[in-house]
Order: structure tokens, then C-alpha cells, then sequence
């Protein structure tokens, strides 16, 4: 400090960043009534070298907030995803202009004339998909230093530390236009060849953070024709950083593809300034403003002297999208009727190249800098934005477009759900992330997570089913003990190596257990659900969806302690049964209740909800009744015989179920005997038995052919 410095100071009961009081203390032998502060102790920054020296004009007595607003003062914008130019000083600058019709004033971009230098820099592009544009350039003769003040204040109000002036400039670009750009050590780099290519399996680089990375093919790397020096659009590396050193650079303005700088961040976990704009769609056309932008800082802020060639590398230059906008299209969605003029003048505030097509319609070319723009309905919420939803006006009576139908297949999903939930079936959202243990179960083939969030969201699930028994698991804890619920959703598998063959499946699952009626004063007790109960319920749901007959089966599943196949008459329709315990433990289940469980893939279901379903009249003539005592074997099920049944009733058996079965020594040794009532019916005329004894001993015949059944006697 020095006399006549302006400071700020925190008196007695002042509460500071960090809830710290100021409060009156004896500090060698003097009592102090205050603390002058620093920067960090404001809140401001980290620095804490010394205290803050304020300007020599500000005024004595201000509250401290009021000197440092204009100085610190910074907005926090939640910019969305799609709008990476809006993650910029000059792209927020360019909405306001474009919203209130002022002149937008970009910083200045003037192209330098080079000296001649006998080294030239060379750029290869041996990945020209990852990065279709990269311009290169050498300054030299700097002098590195501090940044000016207004720099420092800018960059720490937007979170970042000064370094030198060297990479401020580069940072404050990065804020000032949007555009990522990165400054080498020239005589660190290793040579003047700067090849683009992707990384080696098993590579490894040193990051500007010091730490040491293992890289995969996928993976975008800044060479010196031999040797990494940075991750593309992520983050230099350590070898080729600037120094107090260094006093010639080498300049990197590049455009990198977004899906490669993602994943590549994705992977390593590591979300930078540059990645987040890179990976959202920078603007292939700013790489020379931000190139020349930082020379002129360079030169103002550092010296130096931009040497021959910039070397621009492009071989095929991004083009932009041409879209044809129709008034007609414009004033039906909006409701509103623009003037031609206004349409022209806010989509040229946007910088939307716009030319008159035929009458009622605009050619327009958006921007580079704007990605986002590829629709017709993108350029009309463009408009209708700019001109301002609060100028819509309010009206009884609004036109718009309404389709006539949705989707066949969002309307089929509406049913299974509506079916689901008027059977008293809850609807449950759940994370299609799970863990190893849930992923792995039963031998599946689970998709693995690049960049997992938890050890325990690792990889995609394979089955709804333990989603589901956490839900009745939850429930249980907060005495909901009435679980009849369902999920929608996706299932992953890797059914071979690569992207491509990763397989999605739409899936129905439902889960029932606990008590369907609590205990009441009709009720001693409350009624539990069992295996038919459930089984019930399912079938009901079947009857719902399918206009086919269902055949049960008993059959295997890790799913299942007592399982069943479900069959149509052409193909597998899912699983239903009682959960195996094993399977409930690995869902980290608790509970004695039994759990039962449906799975079905929707792709049958939607088949068949799309079909178009025939309706008869009630027949007014009365029907016949005939049962059948089969004697089989114990193993085989009621649906086997069930089926014999209905491959040779005919048009006129309306339907066929089993009434009783007996067990008995007298029948034999590991046999059963089987009631089946069979109901005939016709829609014209009363049938007769001479019509129906026919029938009914080709289906004695054919039973006893497929799968060994007597008659009993």
C-alpha cells in the first residue's frame, strides 16, 4: 500500500464472503475497528496478494458494492444446448441488437499483414472428418507479462484466472467471440508440422492439468507430426504450454466436429470452456476472425510480429442449408400476419440471408454460427420470437394446425397404458442406467456406459424388471403394501461387438404383489394376491390387447421360480410367473410377499392393436355344451390339450376351458384325468348333434395322436 491509495475497508459487524464478522480486536498493541480487504476476501477472485487498490477517482464513503459492480459486475446467462453462438459476449450482443433494432459493433478482427519468414508452418489434416478446418500462424518477438487491468476484472468475472497475457488473450477471446482457440509454445512444440489425425488404442498424453491420460481411436489429437501436444478441442498438453519464457507462438483457430470433441470429452471426463462450445457446433467461418482477433490483442497487449503463411486448412468447405420459408406456413403456426417487411427485417437482424422466391415465399440461408437452424418451423420461432410472444395478441377464438391422428403407434401406446391402468396398474418412470450385478443377470449381454455416472450406472438395463422390484421394494418401506404396477420402456443388449450391433427393444412389464383389499368390516382379513390372482389379471390384459388365443406353457427362466411362456398363434408373446427369490435378493428385495411378473415386448402387441377387429352380432340361436374326460399324462399341460382342441372344433366352437382334474391311482401310474367344456354355437341356425358328434371325434382322434390322450371311461 502507498499514501493517498483508495482501498476498500470492512468496519466492525461487516459480514464477509464465508461468513466471516468483522469485529472489533487488539492486533499488536492497536485496536483495530475494521480490516481492509483483498479480492478474495470480498469474493471477487483468489488473488490475496495484497489489498485491493480501487481507482483514484472513486469517491470516498461509497458502500463497497457499488465501486465494484461496474468493475466485477457479471451476468449469469442459462443458455440452452442448441444455441452455442449465444455463449458469447458478441452472440448475446447480437440477440439484443436484433431485439431492439440497434447497431451491433464487433470488436476488431483486421487482417495483418505478414513478414516473411524462411521456416514455413505446414498442417496436415489426416482426419479431416474430425476436423474439417484448422488455420495455423506464428508470432514472434513477444514479451510476456501481466494483462491489463480491464482483462484480469473481465476474465475472473466470468470465473476464469489471470495467468499472462499470453493466454488471456487467448481465454478472453473465448468469452469475447464465442470461438475456441489455443496459443503453443513455438519452440516447445517440437517442429513446425502440425498433423491432425486420431489417437493410438492405448495412447498416452499429458494434459496442461498434469495429468496423464490413456487415450482410445476415437479420440482427436494435435501432433508435431510424430508426437501429441494436444487434445483437439479440449485441452493442451503440458510439453507444448506457454511459459515467462516464451516468445514465439504458434496460433491454432480450428473447427471441430461436435459428435468427435463429445465423446472424446465425454469419455475422459473432462468438460472444458472449448469442449462445451465445440461439442455444441462452433462456427466454421470464425476461425479467422478469432485468429486475427488475437494477433491484434497480441500486438496491442504483447508486441510481436505475425510471420508468413497463415495456413488455412479446408478441403471441403462446410456448406450452409437453404430454406424455403412460406407466409402462408408462417401466419398458420403463429396465428399471426406479418408485413413482408417486418418478416425481411428480423430475419436479416439475425443475419439470415433472405431473398424474395416465388410470391408468398423466402429463400433463406442461416448463418454459420447459427446450426440450430435447419426447418422451416425453426425460421418461423425465429420470428416470432424476436417480434415477441408478449405482442401475441389474446383472442376468444385462435386457428392453428391440429393433426388428424397421432402417430399409429404413440395411439397403440395409449391403449396398453389406458389397458394397464384400468386394471388398477400404476404407470412408473424409471433410470434406464442399473448396475453390473442388475445388467449382467441371467446371461444377458448388457451395453457398457463410456462414461458411467455411478458404479452402480454402469450400463444399460437389459430387463424392466428389477426397475421394477426396487418400486415395490420402496413401497413396501412407506406401508403401500397394494403393488400392481407397469413401465413402458427401453431394453439394451450387445448382441454383437461395435455400435452397430447394439439392439433396442420396447418392453411391457408389470409387477403385482402385497394385498389387493385391505382388511375391513367386510374383511377379517386382508386378501392377498396369489398366483391366480395375478394370473388373472394378466389374462384380462391379454383379452384387452390380443384378438388371438393365449397359450401358456411352462418354461425356464433366471426370472422365474415358476415361470410360463405366453404364446400367440404365430409367434412367443412374453413371460409371466412368480419372481425367483434369487432374482428378487439381487434387486436388494426384503420382503417375504410373493412377487409376480409379466414381460412382453410391444412390437406383437402393436401388430395386433393396429389389425383391424371384426364384429358379429349376438347370435339369438342357442348353443351346445359337450365335455370331454381326457387321460394323460401329469406332465402335460392343459394348454396342449387346449390347443388339440381348437385345431379341430371348428368355426363353431366359440371356446373350450378346463372344468377339473383328478388324480388317482386307479387311472395309472403318472397320469391325470382332464375335464374340458366345449361350447358350440352358430350364428344362422340351431346346430344339431348329427352336426357337432363329427367334431367332436376328430378332436378325440387328434388328441390321442399329439400327445397321448384317452378318453376316460
Amino acid at each position: 500500500m502507498a499514501p493517498d491509495q483508495i482501498v476498500p475497508l470492512a468496519q466492525v459487524g461487516a459480514r464477509l464472503p464465508g461468513d466471516l464478522v468483522i469485529r472489533k480486536a487488539k492486533i499488536r498493541g492497536e485496536v483495530s475497528f475494521g480490516m481492509l480487504c483483498s479480492e478474495r476476501e470480498l469474493g471477487i477472485s483468489d488473488r490475496h496478494e495484497g489489498i485491493l487498490i480501487l481507482p483514484e477517482d472513486t469517491p470516498l464513503g461509497l458502500p463497497v458494492q457499488e465501486v465494484l459492480e461496474p468493475l466485477y459486475g457479471a451476468l449469469e446467462l442459462d443458455v440452452t444446448p442448441n444455441r452455442p453462438d449465444a455463449l458469447s459476449y458478441v452472440g448475446i450482443a447480437r440477440e439484443i441488437a436484433a431485439k431492439t433494432g440497434r447497431t451491433l459493433h464487433l470488436p476488431r478482427t483486421t487482417a495483418v499483414a505478414p513478414v516473411a519468414e524462411d521456416r514455413p508452418i505446414q498442417v496436415d489434416l489426416d482426419a479431416p472428418e474430425g476436423c474439417p478446418r484448422y488455420v495455423a500462424g506464428v508470432v514472434r518477438n513477444l514479451k510476456v507479462g501481466p494483462s491489463p487491468d480491464w482483462m484480469v476484472r473481465c476474465l475472473e468475472s466470468a470465473g476464469q484466472r489471470s495467468i499472462n497475457n499470453l493466454v488471456d488473450i487467448s481465454n478472453f477471446v473465448l468469452l469475447e467471440l464465442g470461438h475456441p482457440t489455443h496459443v503453443f509454445d513455438l519452440d516447445r512444440f517440437g517442429s513446425r508440422t502440425v498433423r491432425v489425425r486420431y489417437a493410438r488404442e492405448g495412447e498416452l498424453f499429458t494434459t496442461l492439468d498434469g495429468m496423464q491420460r490413456t487415450l482410445s481411436a476415437h479420440h482427436l489429437l494435435i501432433t508435431n507430426g510424430k508426437d501429441p501436444v494436444a487434445l483437439a478441442g479440449i485441452m493442451g498438453g503440458l510439453e507444448s504450454g506457454v511459459s515467462e519464457t516464451t516468445t514465439t507462438v504458434l496460433i491454432e483457430s480450428a473447427y471441430f466436429d461436435p459428435v468427435t470433441i463429445r465423446k472424446g470429452s465425454k469419455s475422459l471426463g473432462m468438460l472444458t470452456e472449448a469442449s462445451r462450445r465445440f461439442e455444441r457446433g462452433a462456427d466454421p467461418e470464425g476461425v479467422f476472425p478469432a485468429f486475427y482477433r488475437i494477433v491484434n490483442l497480441l500486438q496491442e497487449y504483447a508486441g510481436g510480429e505475425l510471420v508468413a503463411p497463415v495456413v488455412d486448412a479446408y478441403p471441403v468447405p462446410v456448406s450452409r442449408p437453404t430454406i424455403r420459408l412460406r407466409s402462408s406456413e408462417l401466419e398458420t403456426v403463429s396465428g399471426l400476419t406479418f408485413p413482408e417487411d417486418d418478416v425481411v427485417r428480423i430475419l436479416t437482424s439475425l443475419e439470415i440471408q433472405t431473398t424474395a422466391g416465388e410470391e408468398g415465399v423466402w429463400v433463406c440461408q442461416p448463418p454459420t454460427f447459427r446450426p440450430d437452424l435447419t426447418r422451416e418451423i425453426d425460421l418461423i420461432e425465429e420470428i416470432v420470437r424476436v417480434h415477441g410472444y408478449d405482442r401475441v395478441p389474446s383472442a376468444p377464438q385462435f386457428q392453428s394446425v391440429f393433426y388428424e391422428k397421432e402417430t399409429d403407434t404413440l395411439a397403440v401406446l395409449d391403449r396398453i397404458r389406458e389397458a394397464c391402468t384400468g386394471l388398477g396398474l400404476y404407470e412408473c418412470y424409471n433410470n434406464s442406467l442399473t448396475s453390473p450385478q442388475q445388467a449382467f443377470y441371467g446371461g444377458a449381454k448388457p451395453v457398457a456406459v463410456l462414461n458411467p455416472l455411478t458404479e452402480q450406472m454402469t450400463h444399460l438395463r437389459t430387463s424392466l424388471l428389477p426397475g421394477l422390484v426396487q418400486n415395490a421394494q420402496y413401497n413396501f418401506n412407506v406401508y403401500q403394501n397394494r403393488i400392481q404396477i407397469f413401465e413402458l420402456g427401453y431394453t439394451h443388449r450387445q448382441e454383437h461387438p461395435g455400435f452397430e450391433g447394439i439392439t433396442s427393444r420396447l418392453e411391457l412389464a408389470g409387477l403385482i404383489s402385497g394385498s389387493f383389499r385391505d382388511k375391513d368390516v367386510h374383511e377379517s382379513k386382508p386378501l392377498r394376491h396369489d398366483f391366480f390372482s395375478a394370473k388373472g389379471l394378466v389374462e384380462t390384459l391379454m383379452e384387452a390387447l390380443l384378438t388371438e388365443p393365449v397359450h401358456w406353457e411352462r418354461s425356464e427362466s433366471p426370472y422365474y421360480g415358476v415361470g410360463f411362456r405366453l404364446k400367440g398363434q404365430e409367434s412367443p408373446l412374453g413371460w409371466f410367473g412368480e419372481l425367483h427369490t434369487d432374482f428378487l435378493r439381487s434387486c436388494g428385495f426384503e420382503e417375504t410377499w410373493p412377487c409376480f411378473a409379466f414381460a412382453f415386448p410391444v412390437e406383437p402387441l402393436v401388430k395386433q392393436l393396429q389389425s383391424t377387429r371384426l364384429y358379429r352380432p349376438v347370435t339369438t340361436f342357442p348353443g351346445i355344451d359337450r365335455d370331454l374326460n381326457f387321460v394323460i399324462d401329469e406332465q402335460i399341460p392343459a394348454a396342449a390339450v387346449l390347443d388339440c382342441v381348437y385345431k379341430k372344433g371348428g368355426k363353431q366352437l366359440r371356446w373350450a376351458r378346463p372344468v377339473d382334474v383328478f388324480q388317482s391311482e386307479s387311472l395309472g401310474p403318472g397320469k391325470k384325468s382332464l375335464l374340458i367344456r366345449l361350447f358350440f354355437q352358430s350364428d344362422s341356425k340351431t346346430l344339431e348333434d348329427s352336426e357337432i358328434n363329427p367334431i367332436i371325434q376328430q378332436i378325440i382322434k387328434f388328441a390321442e395322436k399329439e400327445i397321448g390322450a384317452k378318453l376316460r371311461s
